[in-house]
């Protein structure tokens, strides 16, 4: 019993908020070096995370029972109660909530969107018996990962174990290897695209960009890009004309369809396609390597995964990239026909939206975007609504628990690209802020509660603190006075005027001097202002008299051993523009 209450204790609590306070704070610092996903396979999708939210919420509900608050202390009921239901709301979120992305076009409509989420998802045909299974993929590069999992189709079973995962890809060629192959380095372009690097090893047939490329494969596809080794070099056969340049002559030439010479360093036009041999890597493997520790937006990751039924084991490798449909790679182990992708999933959601029109502005003399928003109509069928909305920055489209933002749009300017948020858990969450709200200031009047007694408490100190104040006050005064011989007085209506001067930056967005001068001197100082004046006014200063500035000790200063680098004190927090010459 006694062990009982310790676990349930007020201060159990609050050693939990403190776990709490520092696992959101460590999260933070994961997520940033990381990346979001890293964090998730951490802490936020783990399981120790639920048992630590329900520990929390059991604690503070067995309080609340034990000392009856809800009789005699309605403040700090009301406080209890709201970190419970802020911790069920965060429980809903948890089970029940999903967001990604929805594209959608000019004209048309969609009710489906694509997860954030990563997913694997498997469909397994055993003769007459077919199995379907999904599991959410949250990996990271912090920690070794682990993925084992049985699915049953029929009398097998097939067995799924992660064997690598890199944030990002990169492939290296080592030469020279026993057991190697001969590999070419190729640069293939085609269908618009602006070309990729990429290997094939012998005895390999792939896609790469829009072409399909064999090396010594006998591949009978008639609009395959066919390698072959001979005595006299590399062949290739093209299956059309071809227009060739050579890069170290800069002789241009011609080809005819069929078998020809595939020389080094000569580039290949043949109908859409471009392609060059740039290198011949012999009894050569290639290695994936990865230096980065989160992925990249846009750039693919790398799964490498066995699959294995009755002992027999094929690798597969997926590439997929956060936001998108992975490709799906078949196989047939043991007479089980498998399709496998790794990936975001498609999720239908209970409405359709219907893009009217997508609007896009640019700043004056740029092609950089200043705005753009979408015109659509949300369409529930099921429940009768037909609700035109325009979605904007800043202007969401809140609907039975969704949300959807404004976050891109398609190239050709005639789509848009809406983040789809579903959350039950907000509203809870929500009034769960407001007890909170309410618990906090009710205790402060409480006649005899703990802060009208610290409050009592504390009046033996004010004059202390009135002192240590004027104390400040004078430090600060001296300081700006040190600092009026340096600043230009200017009249205020003339700073006014210069604040709403419009200017444009480097990326071409057109903005006012205000902003501009916010930004620079937020940078340099640290703090939006200095010296008591806007940054407005010290940006004009520093405009009209640099040289003022230059034994100013203005700069913010990080970190101690940027100091000593420039022979100051190592507590230092600022320097001056001539400390750096």
């Amino acid at each position: 019993m006694n062990i009982l209450k310790k676990l349930f204790s007020m201060k159990m609590a609050v050693v939990m908020m403190v776990l709490f306070g520092f696992i959101m704070g460590l999260a933070t610092f994961i997520e940033n070096d990381y990346g979001t996903m890293t964090v998730q396979a951490l802490i936020y999708k783990t399981k120790w995370f639920e048992f630590f939210l329900f520990y929390f919420i059991t604690i503070l509900v067995y309080q609340m029972i034990n000392f009856k608050s809800y009789k005699n202390k309605i403040p700090v009921f009301i406080f209890h109660l709201a970190f419970v239901i802020i911790a069920l709301g965060a429980l809903m979120t948890r089970y029940l909530g999903y967001e990604g992305k929805l594209s959608v076009r000019e004209g048309s409509s969609t009710n489906k969107m694509l997860s954030m989420d990563r997913y694997l998802q498997i469909e397994a045909v055993n003769g007459k018996f077919r199995s379907y299974e999904e599991y959410p993929l949250f990996l990271s590069s912090m920690t070794k990962n682990s993925f084992d999992k049985q699915i049953a189709v029929g009398n097998k079973n097939i067995n799924l174990s992660l064997r690598e995962y890199l944030p990002q890809v990169e492939e290296t060629v080592q030469t020279n290897v026993a057991g190697g192959k001969d590999i070419l380095e190729l640069m293939v372009s085609g269908m618009g695209d602006t070309g990729s690097a990429a290997y094939i090893t012998k005895g390999e047939t792939k896609q790469i960009g829009g072409l399909v490329v064999s090396f010594d494969n006998n591949n009978t596809n008639p609009q395959a890009f066919n390698i072959i080794s001979s005595n006299e070099g590399l062949k290739a056969y093209f299956p059309s004309n071809a227009e060739t340049l050579n890069m170290d002559t800069q002789e241009n030439n011609t080809t005819s369809a069929g078998l020809n010479a595939f020389d080094k360093r000569t580039l290949y036009r043949f109908d859409s396609n471009a392609i060059v041999l740039k290198e011949i890597h012999p009894k050569a493997i290639i290695k994936k390597t990865s230096s980065a520790l989160k992925p990249t937006a846009g750039e693919a990751e790398y799964i490498a995964m066995d699959v294995s039924v009755n002992g027999k084991t094929q690798t597969t490798e997926f590439f997929p990239i956060n936001g998108e449909n992975g490709d799906i790679k078949t196989m047939n182990i043991d007479g089980v026909d498998i399709s496998m992708t790794v990936g975001s999933k498609v999720i239908e959601l209970p409405f359709e939206i219907y893009l009217k029109d997508f609007k896009l502005e640019k700043y004056p003399g740029s092609m950089t975007p200043s705005s753009y928003a979408s015109d659509v109509i949300l369409k529930d069928s099921k429940n009768g609504v037909n609700m035109p909305y325009a979605i904007y920055m800043n202007h969401i489209l809140d609907y039975d628990n969704f949300r959807l933002f404004q976050t891109s749009y398609d190239p050709d300017e005639r789509g848009t690209i809406l983040s789809v948020n579903h959350d039950p858990g907000t509203k809870m969450t929500y009034l769960g802020y407001l007890l909170l709200s309410i618990g906090l200031i009710w205790s402060l009047f409480v006649k005899n509660g703990r802060f009208q007694k610290l409050l009592r408490e504390a009046n033996n100190m004010q004059q202390i603190f009135v002192a240590m104040l004027l104390f400040s006050c004078i430090g600060v005064t001296q300081l700006k006075a040190d600092v009026n011989s340096t600043i230009i007085n200017i009249d205020k209506n003339h700073i006014e005027n210069f604040r709403h001067l419009v200017v444009q930056d480097n990326l071409g967005r057109m903005k006012p001097v205000d902003t501009m001068a916010t930004e620079i001197v937020s940078k340099v100082t640290g703090s939006t202002t200095m010296f008591g004046i806007s940054s407005s006014e010290l940006f004009l200063n520093m405009m009209l008299k640099p040289e003022n500035f230059q034994n100013l000790p203005i700069i913010k200063i990080s970190h101690p051993q940027i100091a000593k680098d420039l022979g100051l004190q190592s507590e230092a927090k600022f320097a001056k523009f001539s400390d750096f010459f």
